[in-house]
């Protein structure tokens, strides 16, 4: 009875994410039901907030600004800035460290077969609360960037990911710095200022 109480907080994903793995789908929904996922907004407007259907069917989860999927960083000659704008996007009047895209990007990464979740951009879409352990269950995850939210604890393993660039400045992250990261071998760029 306990079993099936535990996983009865997760449902199959739907939609465009039909043909995610399981394991992808339950971290998913643990990403947002950790982080606040019915109350996020699109870079701080209410007006344009991210589609309630998002626990279930994370590769439609988008703001109507930009496509998480444009920010997907090169695979030779990146920088620093890789996927950053150094210019406000849209006139806005978003700080200069902000990404143009806002959301989940899904794909099928070369060499694989099946949909992955390869990214998660939410900067300054009002995340706020730890980032859960299974986030290391999205093995394809390329980019975890989620700068000026609420964030307070951060994985303690994310070497089963491809993380490259892991962008949480701007939060309320405190402990120390997990030892595991020392072993992700895709890691390029890690941000925690602020």
């Amino acid at each position: 009875a306990l079993l099936a109480a535990a996983t009865a907080e997760y449902a199959a994903c739907t939609g465009k994410s039909a043909g995610l793995p399981d394991k992808e789908c339950k971290a998913w929904q643990d990403f947002y039901d950790a982080l606040d996922g019915p109350n996020w907004v699109a870079f701080g407007s209410p007006s344009s907030a991210f589609p309630q259907q998002g626990r279930t069917d994370p590769c439609s989860v988008k703001s109507k600004i930009g496509n998480p999927c444009s920010g997907n960083p090169a695979t030779s000659g990146s920088n620093f800035t890789r996927g950053l704008t150094k210019v406000m996007p849209g006139g806005a009047g978003l700080p200069p460290w902000q990404e143009p895209d806002a959301g989940v990007c899904c794909s099928t990464p070369k060499g694989t077969t099946q949909l992955h979740i390869t990214q998660l951009a939410f900067g300054l879409n009002g995340l706020k609360g730890a980032i859960p352990d299974s986030v290391n269950d999205l093995e394809e995850l390329d980019n975890l960037s989620a700068c000026g939210c609420n964030i307070t604890t951060l994985p303690q393993d994310m070497t089963n990911t491809k993380v490259g660039f892991l962008r949480l400045h701007v939060n309320s992250v405190t402990g120390t710095m997990p030892a595991s990261y020392s072993k992700m071998t895709n890691l390029e760029y890690i941000s925690l200022s602020d």
